[in-house]
């Protein structure tokens, strides 16, 4: 309150205000939030991927940058509360590995950077290695041996498994395009003694000789 009194030969005259002094919000400096990814380095599946996000403390898109890859990225926003949700899209490939994405805000009060490193998913590798389609000799899917010949289904001839005289003709001759691999033969387990094994001899049944007799 402001009082203010004038004295003169004449008389005294007072007078009184309040004055309301409001003192400027002040916003604390923006604070950016990836909800998508939610780990950096992110990787994703090959595609389009969606990032989503929020930043806190600004009043408008206006205050809010994103680079993907070195260059501005348009993205669609929200904003309430002094909170902006934005969302954007970007194209994953086989090329995308560690593409940087770099989000900034900026208010009165500071400002806010978040950076994260963007890779497509590679894919898997089989450790048993690639699957060959070639133009073998196909036998009614039973798996040929190290020769190309088929032991498992005889042929007609008089000589090897297959009628050849070494078991190398296949009588089924097919021609056609096939997955039939090589067949894995298992050893036998071998019976030999192992060595240093001691085999105990069987004692002599003694005879007992009937009384009487010499």
């Amino acid at each position: 309150m402001i009082v203010a009194t004038a004295v003169t030969p004449g008389g005294t005259a007072t007078d009184s205000k309040i004055v309301i002094y409001n003192a400027p919000e002040i916003i604390p400096a923006p604070v950016i939030t990836l909800t998508k990814p939610l780990r950096c380095p992110a990787v994703f599946m090959l595609g389009t991927a969606l990032i989503t996000g929020t930043v806190q403390n600004v009043a408008n898109a206006s205050q809010v940058s994103i680079l993907y890859n070195g260059g501005n990225v348009a993205f669609t926003s929200s904003i309430e509360s002094n909170v902006l949700t934005f969302s954007f899209e970007v194209n994953i490939t086989l090329s995308t590995v560690s593409i940087p994405l770099v989000i900034t805000a900026t208010n009165a009060s500071g400002s806010d950077t978040k950076s994260c490193e963007v890779s497509a998913a590679r894919p898997s590798e089989n450790g048993n290695g690639t699957i060959g389609t070639g133009n073998g000799n196909g036998n009614n899917g039973h798996g040929n041996n190290t020769d190309g010949t088929d032991e498992s289904n005889p042929g007609q001839g008089s000589g090897g498994p297959n009628g050849g005289t070494n078991g190398t003709v296949d009588d089924e001759n097919g021609n056609g395009n096939g997955n039939g691999g090589n067949k894995t033969t298992t050893p036998p387990r071998s019976t030999t003694t192992r060595p240093g094994t001691i085999t105990t001899p069987t004692k002599p049944t003694t005879l007992t000789r009937p009384a009487g007799r010499p």
